[in-house]
């Protein structure tokens, strides 16, 4: 039987700074260690607002929680994988022994940009095309990351607010 995510999560005793650091790890090695400005820029590359980008991560930086839930959304689709379920174990090892002092904003978009990649693998599709002068075209389409930002949102409006729009 295989292990689940949340049995090797319970049985290394995985706290919130080691779950956001192994995040910040694994998502490194995924996408050869993105500065948080490069995966900004690909989010808005990506037809997102950013605006609502900038809002989103206005809402993570206050919520350590929401971060550990995205976080988990993130590695949840990865550890169905066996090779990133070995990446995953591997950054969380490194994580446990290494863990520094991390600004809030790089987690917030390290959970963000891992939730874009969990729910779009951040393309639509991929094409190569031949023009009329025999020459290729290569394009990719990808899914705006407004999607899943908006659902982000949505999930971390105060109860306040969202019953006081309901009202009007």
């Amino acid at each position: 039987m295989t292990e689940t995510l949340l049995q090797f999560l319970e049985s290394q005793k995985v706290d919130s700074e080691t779950l956001q650091q192994a995040t910040r790890y694994y998502l490194a090695e995924r996408t050869d260690d993105l500065s948080e400005s490069e995966m900004q820029s690909q989010l808005v590359q990506a037809g997102g607002d950013k605006k609502t980008i900038d809002a989103a991560l206005g809402q993570l930086k206050g919520n350590s929680l929401m971060i550990d839930n995205a976080c988990l959304a993130f590695l949840s689709g990865a550890w169905e994988n066996e090779t990133e379920r070995s990446k995953i174990k591997d950054a969380v090892a490194e994580a446990k022994t290494k863990l520094p002092v991390i600004e809030i904003g790089i987690l917030a978009m390290v959970a963000m940009y891992g939730m874009y990649l969990a729910v779009t693998g951040g393309i639509i599709r991929h094409t190569v095309e031949r023009k009329a002068d025999g020459t290729f075209k290569e394009s990719t389409e990808y899914h705006p990351p407004t999607g899943p930002l908006g659902a982000l949102v949505k999930m971390v409006v105060p109860i306040g607010k969202a019953a006081g729009k309901a009202a009007k």
